[in-house]
Order: C-alpha cells, then sequence, then structure tokens
C-alpha cells in the first residue's frame, strides 16, 4: 500500500487494494498491468498532497519515458496546492527526484514558502520537510531562523538539519542545541549531530562532549558517539567513550561498535560491562558481540 493509510477512500478502488511491492513477484506482463493500473489509482487521488505521494512513490517502478511524464505532474500538482505547509511538504517530496538545477530552485521556492507561514507549528513543521532538500546558502540561513521557530519545534528543526549540516555549520547546530531549554531535548539534538558529524570534526565533538558538565548528557553521548568513532578509525577515542558512558551504553550500540574494534579491545570493553549492575543485559551484550572476539575469549 503507497498511499497513507489516513485517507483509505482515495487509495482504494473498485475494492482493490493497491501493493505496488508486490510488483516484482509477478510475471513481466502482471507488472506491467499492475503497475498501469495503480498509476490510475494514484492519479484519482482527491487530495492534492496524497496525490503528490502517492506519485512519487511510484516513480521507481515506472519505464524511464513514464517517469519523467509522471515526475513533471507530481511537481506540477504540488505548486498547486494552496495550503502553505502541504505545498511545501509536497514539493519537498517531489524535489530529491529532479535534476540538481531544477532541485535547488524548486527547494528554494519551498523554503520560502515556509519562511512565510505564520501558525508557529505550520512553521517548524515546514521548515523541518523543506530542510532535507537544501542545499547551500539556503540551508545555511535555515539554520540562521532558529530562533524564529517556536522553542518547542526547535528540536525538529536541528533533527532535520543534521544530516545535512557541513563543517562550517556544525557550530552553529552545536551552540543551538545546547541553548534548548529542555536538557532532554538538547540531548537528542545532539545525539542526531553526533551520528551525522563530519568526519573532520568527529574528535572535536569528542573533545567537547568529554567536557560536559553534565553527567548524564555526557554519558549519553559518549555512548552514541562510540560507534562513528569506531567506524572512522578512532579506537582509543571509541573506547575511551564507551568507557566513559558505563551502564548508560545500550547493549544494541555496542554490537554495531564490534566489527570496529580488535578483539582484544573488545574484550576488554566487555569486561568492564559485565558488573553486577548490568546483570539484566549481560546475555544479550555477549551473545551480541561474541561473534567478534577470539575464540579463547570467546569461551572465556
Amino acid at each position: 500500500n503507497v498511499y497513507r493509510r489516513d485517507d483509505r477512500r482515495d487509495h482504494v478502488a473498485g475494492g482493490h487494494k493497491v501493493d505496488v511491492v508486490a510488483a516484482p513477484r509477478l510475471e513481466p506482463e502482471q507488472q506491467v498491468r499492475l503497475v498501469e493500473e495503480t498509476l490510475a489509482y494514484a492519479r484519482a487521488i482527491r487530495k492534492r498532497e496524497h496525490r503528490v505521494t502517492a506519485l512519487v512513490a511510484l516513480l521507481p517502478h515506472l519505464p524511464a519515458a513514464t517517469r519523467v511524464e509522471v515526475l513533471t505532474e507530481a511537481l506540477t500538482v504540488a505548486e498547486s496546492i494552496r495550503d502553505g505547509l502541504e505545498r511545501v511538504s509536497a514539493l519537498a517530496r517531489v524535489a530529491p527526484h529532479l535534476p540538481p538545477a531544477q532541485r535547488d530552485a524548486v527547494a528554494q521556492r519551498a523554503f520560502k514558502t515556509a519562511q512565510a507561514l505564520q501558525n508557529s507549528y505550520s512553521h517548524a513543521f515546514a521548515m523541518t520537510s523543506v530542510a532535507a532538500v537544501l542545499s547551500g546558502p539556503p540551508l545555511q540561513r535555515l539554520l540562521n531562523l532558529l530562533e524564529t521557530v517556536s522553542t518547542e519545534y526547535q528540536e525538529d528543526v536541528i533533527k532535520a538539519l543534521a544530516p545535512t549540516v557541513s563543517e562550517k555549520m556544525f557550530p552553529r547546530a552545536w551552540e543551538a542545541s545546547e541553548q534548548l531549554f529542555d536538557v532532554a531535548e538538547g540531548t537528542r539534538c545532539l545525539k542526531a549531530l553526533a551520528d551525522h558529524c563530519p568526519e573532520a570534526l568527529l574528535l572535536e565533538f569528542y573533545a567537547r562532549v568529554r567536557q560536559m558538565p553534565n553527567k548524564d548528557r555526557r554519558e549519553i553521548l559518549l555512548g552514541h558517539l562510540a560507534t562513528r568513532l569506531a567506524r572512522f578509525g578512532h579506537l582509543d577515542e571509541a573506547v575511551a567513550a564507551i568507557e566513559a558512558a558505563g551502564v548508560l551504553l545500550e547493549k544494541y550500540r555496542l554490537s554495531k561498535i564490534a566489527p570496529h574494534l580488535p578483539a582484544p579491545a573488545l574484550a576488554r570493553v566487555l569486561a568492564a560491562q559485565l558488573q553486577p549492575q548490568n546483570t539484566h543485559r549481560i546475555v544479550e551484550t555477549i551473545v551480541a558481540c561474541c561473534p567478534y572476539l577470539s575464540p579463547q575469549k570467546r569461551d572465556a
């Protein structure tokens, strides 16, 4: 089902629910017929924002010539939406599939629409939608506009920005996250930045986290940062981050770090985790990490 579940009347037609995911399991002729029927259903959706969602979802399943036609159609429908928030959301869905020059132009139009929205929720949600498709100066302007977003929605905007933050913009994103009134919200934003921190700034991020006065925030972020440190070869820092994170290091995260650590370092980390206060996670952690240990350490 490629359409929104809250728009059931639109995505069910003639008693048949559309399922494009099933197409690869069909014979070629059946695949072609199913895609054609699905496209007809998508074009019949009344609500324009949902129609755009459906058309964009179909793009990977369409022949090249039809794909260009449907992409143009989706863009036309998106630009015809009257509601500002819905138009921004629709344009943000279409933009990633456009050629670079056209994508940037559409993203900038969406940004200007989002910027002009007066309602605090609509403004923040629109900014979040458009963040992922912006590039260059508009993205920097969006980061600078964080002060114009209602405080309760700043977390959503920063987390949406995280995958696109460049080295130049990273300090500003960090500052905005630290200044959030709610410590938990700020920590969630910093976790998102940790997952997408540019490699050149990774050790600087690590050093900043080590200096944080709030113990809980520091341990949470060190545990979150350890995977990225290990992935980029900063093994000493990764092990130190894991050890500093202590009992707050989640089992699933340790299992993600394990493939990047030398067996002796992993054994050291596991030994530190096998503390009495960790008994409820000892078995899960060992099972997750054992494949990456030497036979002797695994048996032990």
